[in-house]
């Protein structure tokens, strides 16, 4: 790019010098073209005659000599051509106003350049990737222009005063591209004098009135028009950011992400939930949590704050709304979810804590959400896990307080147990993981095996087709490739 200017700028004042000089030696010839050529006097000629015919007896005349000098005095003197001048150098004529012309024309035509290349080739390129994104992940129900309005609020959010910065400069940009080129196309001047026009109307709303009756014109009606439409923009984008602002901060505007994690409530036990999620270290694990509350964002934001809760590279995201409104469900994406978690209230009693989780299964159930996804529900009785598993069948897996109760006693009476649970269930250390046969190449192999195969795991059990869980099987135990193989 730097080499490109230095080359116009060179280009640009060579040619200035060129112009220069060929004026320069154009007067000259003419001026040589128009003298005429030199000529002995008649003086001359009649003292020659005079000289050879007059007689040495006879006197001549007093008045023949000062005829001769009058005559003398009467005949035009000769003129010469002026001799030829060499051409000046190009470095000799490059002065501070031609250096500052090459240079004007330098940063216009980049200008220009630059606004041609952001709307043919930046903005098409990002248009193109952001649908390819779209499809990719794969949202039913919400159109790619929701998606890009998803998109550009999360933008305006996160960017903040810059981003704004960044809307102005892309907006004068543009203004400035158009109108030169208008300026070229209609006019028929340079399109950076046409930017030069049009950022002196667009900024100081002034007509030079040595410019032609044609520009007064158009710049008077450019001034009035814009205006009038930089006023009514002003107003146009301080509603529209006014209303997105509290709408954001409010958390009412949809979420459009895909395969995420939704969190359906929010309480103290928020912090260890979210510290789990981010400390899990799978290679596709999901990104973007997203919590739904019937507190307002800016209070549970606050509150995980407060908490200082190790988000990781975590994105969290809120929004305010109920756990079994069909809409609110929507909003946060429930149905092309990875995950749909609810937890329980601890502000509520068991009764009511699983009365609300069994409205919530209801409303999902209704709409068979999450599509590619599965729900993971916390009861407070033990009693109703059976039920919360058979109103959503093959996506609800339930738990109940009342088996980590359990846990929590065998811990207590030893003390070594405290670990092992935080390394089995954490994601701190060991965790379990599940692998098809298939996957693990294991297939007719016998239980047994398993160990020398995969030596940096334990071998648990198995899943079997039939959803049986066969817990440290026999060692000869054939492996199929419909089976499911658990390791730690």
């Amino acid at each position: 790019m730097v080499r490109f200017i230095v080359l116009l700028l060179l280009i640009t004042a060579e040619a200035a010098v060129d112009r220069q000089a060929h004026a320069l030696l154009s007067s000259s010839k003419a001026e040589s073209l128009g003298v005429e050529t030199p000529t002995k006097p008649a003086t001359s000629l009649l003292r020659l005659r005079s000289s050879r015919n007059a007689q040495p007896a006879e006197a001549a005349p007093a008045a023949e000599p000062a005829k001769d000098k009058a005559a003398a005095e009467a005949a035009p003197k000769p003129t010469f051509a002026p001799a030829p001048t060499q051409a000046p150098s190009i470095l000799e004529k490059i002065d501070g106003q031609t250096i500052w012309w090459g240079f004007r024309q330098v940063l216009g035509y980049a200008t220009l350049l630059s606004g041609i290349y952001m709307w043919a080739v930046y903005f098409p390129n990002l248009y193109a990737s952001e649908k390819e994104l779209y499809k990719a992940q794969n949202i039913e129900g919400r159109s790619f222009e929701m998606y890009l309005t998803y998109r550009f609020n999360c933008w305006m959010g996160e960017g903040g005063s810059q981003s704004l910065m960044v809307v102005l400069g892309i907006g004068t940009l543009t203004l400035l591209t158009i109108g030169g080129l208008l300026y070229w196309g209609l006019y028929g001047g340079s399109p950076v004098t046409g930017m030069w026009v049009v950022f002196v109307w667009a900024a100081a709303a002034s007509v030079d009135p040595l410019e032609p009756a044609v520009l007064g014109v158009i710049g008077v009606f450019a001034t009035v028009g814009g205006l009038v439409l930089l006023g009514i923009l002003l107003t146009a984008m301080a509603d529209y950011f006014t209303q997105k602002l509290e709408a954001m901060k409010a958390g009412r505007d949809p979420v459009v992400e895909g395969g995420h994690i939704v969190v359906l409530g929010h309480s103290s036990r928020s912090k260890q939930l979210l510290e789990e999620l981010a400390a899990c270290g799978l290679d596709d694990k999901p990104k973007t949590v997203i919590i739904l509350a019937s507190q307002s964002k800016q209070e549970v934001e606050d509150e995980i704050a407060n908490m200082n809760t190790d988000l990781g590279d975590l994105k969290l995201l809120v929004r305010t709304g109920e756990a079994c409104d069909k809409q609110d469900l929507f909003k946060v994406g429930a149905d092309v979810a990875s995950k749909v978690v609810i937890p329980e209230d601890p502000t509520l009693s068991t009764d009511e804590c699983d009365a609300v989780t069994f409205g919530t299964l209801l409303t999902l159930k209704g709409e068979n959400w999450p599509t590619n996804g599965y729900v993971a529900v916390q009861a407070c009785l033990g009693k109703n896990v059976d039920f919360m598993t058979k109103l959503h069948p093959g996506k609800t897996f339930a738990l109940s307080g009342e088996r980590l109760g359990r846990l929590i006693v065998q811990g207590a009476l030893d003390q070594g147990l405290c670990n092992v649970w935080n390394q089995l269930i954490g994601f701190s250390g060991d965790e379990f993981y599940t692998s098809s046969a298939l996957n693990l190449n294991v297939v007719g192999m016998s239980f047994g095996d398993l160990p020398f195969v995969c030596p940096l795991t334990v071998p648990l059990g198995i899943h079997t087709a039939a959803d049986e869980y066969l817990v440290n099987p026999a060692k000869d135990y054939k492996i199929k490739k419909d089976d499911t193989v658990i390791l730690l």
